[in-house]
């Protein structure tokens, strides 16, 4: 019998290039701004740059993740302060900036990269909703 659990598994080093494309498709370069710009707006006190992780999941998405400590505190833009993993933290600035990158094509680009964008954007909120911090995930997004 074949599980339905979606898992994440690391981007190797010599798929790196071509993850941010596999994720955002052209919107990519938006996509990366995106991350930075959700994790510095949720996080101010713990996203300080740098290095970011990048992980595929089985069904077919992915997310990226920053360096930093195991634990973030988010606050969500209604003030809610949840304290979820490195790992959750970045699945939420994951898809908000898909979410983002969908709300930009709905106005500017071709209704194949908002379908594309909108499919990833599925994939990972299939794999945050059985993630262990789904509770704190889900109160950052709404």
């Amino acid at each position: 019998m074949q599980s339905n659990l979606v898992t994440a598994r690391p981007v190797s080093d010599d798929r790196r290039m071509g993850f941010l494309p596999h994720l955002f498709g052209p919107m990519y370069n938006a996509g990366e701004s995106g991350l930075f710009s959700y994790a510095r707006m949720l996080a101010p006190e713990q996203y300080q740059g740098g290095h970011w992780d990048f992980y595929e999941l089985s069904n077919g998405g992915g997310f990226a993740v920053p360096t930093g400590p195991e634990v973030w505190e988010l606050t969500s833009e209604n003030q809610d302060r949840q304290r979820m993993t490195r790992e959750a933290a970045g699945i939420v600035f994951t898809l908000f900036s898909l979410g983002r990158q969908m709300e930009r094509c709905a106005l500017h680009t071709s209704e194949a990269t908002l379908a594309a964008l909108s499919d990833m954007h599925t994939r990972l909120y299939q794999f945050a909703r059985e993630h262990d911090d789904w509770r704190a995930i889900r109160a950052v997004l709404d």
